[in-house]
């Protein structure tokens, strides 16, 4: 029997206002039987753990431990094309912090039915989103922000990281009133050529499966499905009913 270890998420913890464990798996599960150290105070917590749709065995023995399964993430991927058509009239360009604020009332409308924080309460779930846009202008949490105008309007964005030679896409997003445009494919053909510019050959995009119709709009830009993992969280503690 070998005992899973669990490590606190202290960002995650600060912002959240319970207590967020991930697991620690520092041996291949396979083959082996796990137990688990639970937090010994009577708060509430939440450990969770990101698995492998493959790996049935330790998620048969995740939920014998109490945990349930949360969502699925599906990983998309494609690779970085020679050329991406952004026509002139199309104005996209970097980002300000205060074009964003307008709308921070509105990123759960965005993300938040289809968000695995959904738990925590439709407030806490927009100010989230909105934190990510925010720090990712200032490249605190990705490396920046792309906005998609319409006349001097900002119409919907995309945050990307660089790692690697790959360009990671942290968030899309088109505002309600400007939806039904084909922005979302704009943006992601633009952020193809910031790709390129900076010799990158792949460019990955993670989603929920529940988010049918994110996945089918990445599906039509190119990218293809790489890998399906779920999320399982086990909600503990005394309090837990009245936090979450």
């Amino acid at each position: 029997m070998r005992n899973l270890e669990i490590k606190k998420l202290e960002w995650e913890s600060k912002f959240w206002e319970v207590d967020i464990y991930g697991i620690k798996r520092d041996f291949s599960i396979s083959n082996n039987k796990i137990n688990m150290k639970f937090p010994q105070d009577n708060s509430c917590f939440i450990i969770q753990e990101l698995v492998a749709v493959e790996q049935v065995d330790y998620i048969n023995q995740l939920e014998a431990l109490g945990f349930r399964f949360i969502e699925n993430k599906i990983n998309l991927v494609k690779k970085v094309q020679d050329s991406s058509s952004v026509l002139a009239d199309h104005v996209i360009r970097s980002l300000n912090i205060n074009e964003v604020a307008k709308y921070k009332n509105e990123f759960f409308e965005l993300y938040g039915e289809v968000s695995r924080f959904l738990i925590f309460g439709k407030n806490k779930v927009n100010q989230f989103y909105y934190k990510w846009v925010f720090k990712s202008v200032k490249g605190e949490l990705d490396d920046g922000c792309f906005g998609y105008y319409i006349g001097e309007e900002l119409a919907g964005f995309i945050t990307y990281r660089i790692v690697d030679q790959k360009l990671i896409v942290g968030l899309i997003g088109v505002f309600s009133k400007f939806q039904g445009r084909k922005i979302s494919q704009y943006l992601l053909n633009y952020i193809n050529s910031h790709a390129l510019q900076n010799n990158c050959i792949e460019i990955c995009i993670a989603t929920q499966g529940k988010n049918i119709r994110a996945i089918n709009a990445y599906i039509k830009n190119g990218f293809y499905i790489e890998e399906i993992k779920n999320w399982y969280y086990l909600i503990g503690g005394e309090e837990q009913n009245d936090k979450l």
